[in-house]
């Protein structure tokens, strides 16, 4: 890996947790496990004991409140996530 792209990879991070930081705290809850953690919805559903319906709901609320194809392609190149938030909720 090249210096700048270290730098590129490292800022991208910064930018990708800024936005999740900005969610309310379910919401910030909810993507963590998603992405980071690399739980299903179902295993999301089960673990904050909420019906998947309710879980959906969080998502398709946390994309709205986030700039989509931004955090799409952020998140893409440095998590290798979906192409869209919530996608497969």
């Amino acid at each position: 890996m090249y210096p700048h792209e270290f730098v590129d990879k490292e800022e991208t991070s910064r930018l990708i947790m800024e936005i999740i930081n900005k969610l309310s705290e379910e919401k910030r809850l909810v993507i963590l496990m998603y992405y980071y953690q690399e739980m299903s919805t179902t295993e999301i559903a089960e673990t904050l004991e909420m019906p998947l319906t309710v879980l959906t709901s969080i998502f398709s609320k946390a994309a709205q409140g986030v700039n989509a194809p931004a955090f799409s392609a952020i998140s893409q190149s440095v998590l290798g996530a979906p192409t869209a938030v919530g996608a497969t909720a």
